[in-house]
């Protein structure tokens, strides 16, 4: 919704005629989902880029994704917040006890509005980042283009680009270098045992 700004006077024919100027609202940041609604260290998910249009591209994204993840994972499962909740009416008569349980009780409660696939702010026009859950970005993704490729069949129509990201940290030095150790490792073990060379090009 936009905010009116101050109103400038122009004085046409002798009568000064007010005209309202508007100026875009920031975008409100929306926590209900139980998840962080922007881009932080430590997610995983599939960053998407799409022409002009992020709404559609959002909801492209989350038709082919849960399609895609229900045929590799199954059907999304919900916990039953009635049946989460009964087993935690009881009361204690020990106040640490009851305390934890209210605490497990919270974290359970947030971790049924937790979805598979949950869009965040990536803080850039056209890239949407779609935050994954339980499930591998780079295995999902390749799964879809494999389909795509065999069944020739065009889902998506603003859809460009979609890059699995194992993971996310801050743009420092020392956290890039703690993640690649982390990432990396796996590859050079056992039974990969990758090998590498840079070649320079001057």
């Amino acid at each position: 919704m936009a905010a009116p700004a101050q109103q400038s006077s122009q004085s046409v024919g002798g009568k000064s005629k007010g005209k309202a100027q508007f100026l875009p609202a920031k975008r409100a940041r929306r926590c209900d989902a139980g998840g962080p609604r922007q881009l932080e260290p430590g997610l995983q998910g599939i960053l998407i880029t799409c022409n002009m249009n992020e709404r559609k591209c959002v909801e492209e994204a989350y038709s082919l994704l849960n399609e895609y993840g229900d045929d590799m994972y199954g059907p999304e499962k919900f916990i039953d917040k009635d049946q989460q909740l009964s087993g935690s009416e009881g009361e204690d008569d020990d106040a640490e006890a009851a305390l934890k349980k209210e605490v497990g009780d919270i974290k359970a409660s947030t971790e049924m509005r937790l979805r598979r696939f949950q869009s965040v702010e990536s803080g850039a026009n056209n890239v949407v980042f779609i935050r994954t859950l339980g499930i591998e970005p780079e295995k999902l993704v390749h799964h879809i283009l494999q389909d795509m490729y065999k069944t020739k069949k065009k889902k998506t129509r603003v859809i460009l680009r979609m890059l699995p990201i194992s993971g996310t940290c801050k743009a420092f030095l020392e956290d890039m270098k703690k993640y690649a150790e982390t990432f990396l490792e796996p590859w050079f073990k056992a039974p990969n045992k990758g090998t590498f060379q840079i070649v320079y090009k001057s």
